[in-house]
């Protein structure tokens, strides 16, 4: 069992053993710095919240939780395409207030893909199902080119019925447009793992 001076990483490894010679500095958010623990995204921002909330959110995070014993510890994330500070960021509050503005997400799709599928990754049911339900509203009011951004979403979260609905006010090439768009700046394995 590992000491209150453990940490892990979300591949179940102490960084400390993953890169010994490796110095990093790791810098707190302004807006997350209380909390009996700690979140380090993948480009070295630290997050602290309450584990509790981590726990009950996640049975993944339940599980890292529940190898670690006492004091205030940390895990650190490594996957450079959806554990970056970005994510983290937009995962609190998600998670602590069980909503979501759509609105920051509007002109980066990516922003959005890459919430939704470090939910997944973390099985986050409750949070995945307030994303569900927060494009179901969202889409009785938009563009074309918002529903074209709803499908691409709904489609990763495995949402038939609203993937569905969008379906049906999308032109097939309205839809290849925005994608190329929406896409054209993310790095190909951030493509490839879609």
């Amino acid at each position: 069992m590992p000491d209150s001076t453990d940490s892990i990483d979300s591949d179940g490894v102490n960084p400390r053993k993953r890169a010994r010679t490796e110095s990093v500095s790791i810098t707190d958010d302004n807006d997350w710095a209380t909390g009996d623990f700690a979140i380090v995204s993948s480009d070295n921002i630290r997050f602290r919240i309450d584990r509790h909330h981590l726990q009950s959110a996640s049975s993944v995070f339940a599980d890292m939780l529940s190898v670690l014993s006492g004091g205030s510890q940390e895990i650190h994330l490594t996957d450079e395409t959806i554990e970056q500070s970005g994510t983290i960021k937009r995962f609190i509050p998600l998670l602590l207030s069980a909503t979501l503005d759509l609105t920051s997400f509007k002109h980066d799709l990516c922003a959005i893909l890459r919430l939704v599928r470090f939910l997944i990754k973390y099985d986050c049911q409750v949070s995945i199902n307030i994303v569900k339900l927060h494009l179901r509203a969202d889409t009785m009011t938009e563009t074309n080119s918002s529903r074209i951004w709803h499908f691409i979403v709904s489609s990763v979260l495995d949402d038939v019925e609203l993937e569905d609905k969008d379906k049906l006010h999308i032109e097939f090439k309205d839809f290849i447009e925005a994608a190329r768009k929406s896409i054209a700046n993310e790095p190909k394995s951030f493509i490839d793992s879609a």
